[in-house]
């Protein structure tokens, strides 16, 4: 059975760094697929880790969790199609929900073994703050 984590979180957080050093470290053995939800028309994300791994798909001009849904399976089966990743990475944009992601994957057949929220810690407060305002 294939793997998958979802890794959510704001924009500039720090996603693709987490995503880049982890793969590097924890799982150079393995066949790794990563999908980038990208919005704008530079997918910066996917340049980024296409030099760490070859088996990158972006997604962009919308969400993956929403509007996307269909394309972003067909991705996935497109990607288990032609390289049988041992695990599927799945970077959302800071817009995502991860929940309806988590959903398509264990729909798919894929075991989801995490949801990874990345947070910047140094401007946590700042977020915290801002969520609350929006949700009065």
């Amino acid at each position: 059975m294939i793997s998958s984590f979802v890794i959510t979180g704001f924009l500039g957080v720090g996603k693709t760094t987490m995503l880049t050093n982890s793969v590097k470290a924890n799982f150079a053995d393995k066949k790794i697929a990563i999908i980038v939800n990208e919005f704008g028309d530079i997918g910066v994300d996917s340049q980024i880790l296409k030099n760490v791994h070859s088996e990158v798909l972006e997604i962009s001009e919308g969400c993956i969790c929403c509007q996307l849904a269909e394309e972003f399976e067909a991705g996935v089966t497109e990607i288990i199609q032609k390289y049988d990743p041992e695990i599927i990475f799945v970077e959302t944009s800071g817009a995502s929900e991860p929940f309806p992601i988590f959903l398509s994957l264990q729909n798919m057949g894929i075991s989801v073994d995490g949801v990874i929220c990345v947070i910047d810690s140094k401007n946590f407060d700042s977020y915290k703050t801002t969520l609350q305002l929006s949700t009065n």
